[in-house]
């Protein structure tokens, strides 16, 4: 509200200053020049009105700050229009529709937002999802704060208590918590919130004054040569790729740096102790845990984001690898290949071929055997292995697939991931001249089919590679489970 005075007192309020002025004796001194002693002609900027947005931890202090500065001064007709301009956003669209009821309008933000329980509840929960603290990092100004705002709507107690203590400490470096131990055995005091607050602004005073420059020594100190008047010291550009030695990239753009394997980048970023962020060199005020560009990692696995907060660059893949070993068959040799039921859910189930492979560190199924059955199965990412050395990576899923015997109802279950394709297909063998050569009897029955490879066992499922055995020559047959 603007108050305007007529131009009549004003003029003779300029009047009455320049005759009190005029009549303001001079001062003289004998050591220096006369002088007029008038009032100071500065003004003070008015203070601007509080804000409120939505933060409940603020709501107390802003609801006393506007009731200090506004109702001793105004109508609550006016009063309401000015509180309309002191909300934003969440509190601002809840009072629309009060009109001009002040009073309303104040109950229904305390409804809201006065709840002490409400913020006790979102304090205590900032202080719980706090993260650990690091080296060199401080949570004193967040307890100071969180302690005043509860203390502000009337219950400290929800914070000044033995739980809430233990959570700050549990939040506290090692080092900081021995040194706070510590004090309380050389005190001999219990162990208080208002303690620890003292604790903290004292310890936080201390270090201050510790690691000042005109304390630490660290000053950029220059030698001078005096036979080639050259300055030696700290204002030496460093150079912006610690790897290549020179300012045309950064790390993350290098291409040496690039060409090299995971494993190579983490023992070259820890020996020139890089920051694991932004791959820039590390310092006493920068480290991983403080840096500016400091994020989550890019990286998908299995469909999930890695969760930690390296550089893509140093991001390890956790990709299970899968080493096959028997995949090709040789024109004298046979795969010990068994025909089987792989089952589907709902009673599907399709006749397939089955290889028991004792070197292959994991269990793979056809793709398309699994899509005509069915099978749901989980996303996954897989670097495969071949013979020669020869690696790919795909994306893929892994199943669980009951597998029976022909004839036999028990059922066996085999994690399996799922492959385009296992092996070459199998040829068709005449089974009985291998019951003869192996002297089984003639009523014995060899399943082995031909054709894709459907499902390949591997060595992680090594009860499924056991059973009785006959040997004839370089003929062998095994009695599978």
């Amino acid at each position: 509200m603007t108050v305007n005075s007529p131009p009549e007192f004003l003029q003779n309020n300029l009047e009455q200053n320049a005759s009190q002025s005029a009549s303001q004796p001079e001062i003289s001194n004998e050591a220096g020049p006369a002088y007029n002693s008038t009032p100071c002609g500065f003004r003070m900027e008015k203070p601007k009105l509080p804000k409120f947005c939505d933060d409940v931890r603020e709501y107390a202090i802003f609801r006393a700050d506007f009731k200090h500065a506004i109702e001793s001064k105004y109508l609550k007709r006016d009063a309401i229009t000015l509180l309309r301009t002191c909300l934003k956003e969440k509190p601002l669209e809840l009072i629309k529709g009060i009109g001009s009821d002040y009073d309303a309008a104040w109950e229904y933000l305390d409804s809201i937002y006065g709840d002490p329980r409400f913020v006790s509840d979102t304090i205590t929960q900032d202080i719980a999802k706090f993260k650990p603290l690091e080296e060199g990092e401080d949570v004193r100004h967040l307890v100071r704060r969180s302690y005043n705002t509860l203390k502000e709507v009337g219950v400290p107690s929800d914070m000044d208590n033995s739980h809430m203590l233990s959570i700050i400490e549990q939040k506290m470096c090692p080092d900081d918590r021995k040194v706070w131990s510590r004090d309380l055995e050389r005190e001999r005091k219990p162990a208080t919130l208002n303690a620890l607050m003292t604790w903290m602004t004292s310890e936080m005073k201390s270090r201050m004054r510790a690691t000042a420059p005109v304390r630490s020594g660290l000053t950029n100190r220059r030698k001078i040569n005096h036979l080639h008047g050259e300055i030696e010291g700290g204002n030496k550009s460093r150079n912006k790729c610690w790897l290549c030695n020179n300012s045309s990239h950064w790390p993350d753009q290098c291409q040496k740096l690039a060409a090299m394997s995971v494993e190579e980048r983490l023992v070259a970023a820890k020996e020139n102790h890089v920051c694991f962020s932004c791959l820039k060199k590390a310092g006493r005020d920068h480290r991983q845990a403080n840096c500016s560009r400091r994020k989550q990692c890019n990286k998908v696995e299995n469909g999930s984001q890695c969760t930690f907060s390296h550089h893509p660059l140093l991001h390890k893949s956790s990709a299970v690898g899968v080493t096959l070993a028997s995949v090709t068959s040789q024109k004298d040799f046979m795969l010990p290949v068994i025909a089987a039921n792989i089952c589907g859910p709902n009673g599907l189930y399709k006749r397939g071929n089955v290889l028991l492979d004792s070197g292959a560190q994991i269990s793979l199924i056809r793709s398309k055997t699994a899509d005509s059955l069915g099978l749901k199965g989980r996303d996954i990412s897989v670097n495969i292995i071949k013979i020669g050395g020869e690696e790919e990576s795909i994306h893929t899923k892994i199943y669980k697939v009951p597998v029976s015997g022909i004839g036999d109802p028990k059922k066996h279950s085999v994690r399996a991931i799922g492959i385009p394709c296992i092996s070459e297909e199998v040829k068709s063998v005449q089974t009985g001249t291998i019951i003869e050569k192996l002297g089984l009897p003639k009523d014995q029955v060899v399943r082995r089919g031909k054709g894709h490879v459907d499902l390949l066992i591997g060595i992680d499922h090594a009860h499924m590679h056991t059973g009785q055995t006959k040997q004839a020559d370089h003929l062998v047959a095994r009695r599978s489970p």
